[in-house]
């Protein structure tokens, strides 16, 4: 497996297209493919042993529920083609056999060596579960990379900036009162500055509040959410699916970054 250490391009920038041979009518000339296992073409005549993948990294233990996978030939050029399959690791327990699914999958395309590969429709990840990114290539080449999920719906950013989580500016402003339901799906912005950017990994997460009342136990839950930049230091934070936060109900947004602690928002809708 190629170390994540041995980086250097140096070849051309190529033409990607990603074609499914699951659905039919598909073909090349897309950049986004919908598929339980996907097929992509390049321009360039690499090997699988250039792959790796970042945020998060290969081996990565409790990643959120919500997580995507980017998939990176940063190291070197990736096949003429090949294939991209994300499956559960089912191990034999209880008298059941040992399985491997394949999970329903989206592709596209970052950069000419770089893919995000994400679940469909938005679906999460199994709380606990074990997965692993299988790619296989012409010739017996085969890639696999395993990932243990944790509890969490958060998503993780690394932005391979150096700066501090407390510079981080709010939009609606913390505590304000009777936001409307569409920030579910608008997104909330979080906004660093080129003068005070932000740290280089930070984990963000939206919970719905309700306080503990008579017979209602309350409850705190957290929400499956999308990361998207927008700008250089500025980032949406959206239900998925883009759905209405509900009426009348409390909310807060909770971001960490190691060693720099936790911050909080709350606030309410109307």
């Amino acid at each position: 497996m190629l170390s994540r250490k041995q980086f250097l391009v140096t070849s051309a920038t190529g033409l990607v297209t990603v074609t499914s041979g699951m659905i039919a009518g598909c073909g090349g000339g897309s950049n986004n493919s919908q598929s339980d296992a996907v097929s992509i073409s390049t321009s360039f005549n690499g090997s699988l042993a250039n792959a790796t993948t970042t945020n998060p990294a290969p081996g990565a233990v409790f990643i959120g529920r919500a997580t995507d996978f980017t998939l990176d030939f940063a190291g070197g050029d990736p096949p003429r083609q090949f294939n991209v399959a994300l499956r559960r690791f089912l191990e034999p327990i209880g008298g059941q056999s040992f399985q491997t699914p394949s999970q329903r999958i989206e592709i596209s395309q970052i950069t000419s060596r770089s893919w995000r590969i994400a679940r469909r429709d938005n679906f999460d990840l199994d709380s606990g579960g074990v997965y692993f990114l299988d790619l296989t290539a012409s010739g017996g080449q085969q890639q696999r990379f395993v990932f243990i999920v944790g509890t969490t719906r958060a998503v993780t950013e690394r932005p391979g900036t150096s700066g501090f989580l407390d510079d981080v500016n709010f939009n609606p402003d913390p505590g304000t009162y009777g936001i409307t339901k569409s920030i579910g799906g608008q997104g909330f912005e979080l906004d660093w500055s080129p003068s005070f950017p932000p740290p280089s990994e930070f984990t963000v997460r939206l919970r719905r509040y309700k306080e503990r009342r008579g017979s209602d136990n309350g409850g705190d839950t957290e929400q499956a959410i999308n990361l998207s930049k927008v700008r250089d230091y500025t980032y949406l934070v959206r239900r998925n699916s883009n759905f209405d936060l509900d009426g009348l109900a409390a909310y807060y947004l909770e971001i960490e970054a190691p060693g720099q602690g936790t911050i909080r928002a709350a606030f309410t809708t109307a």
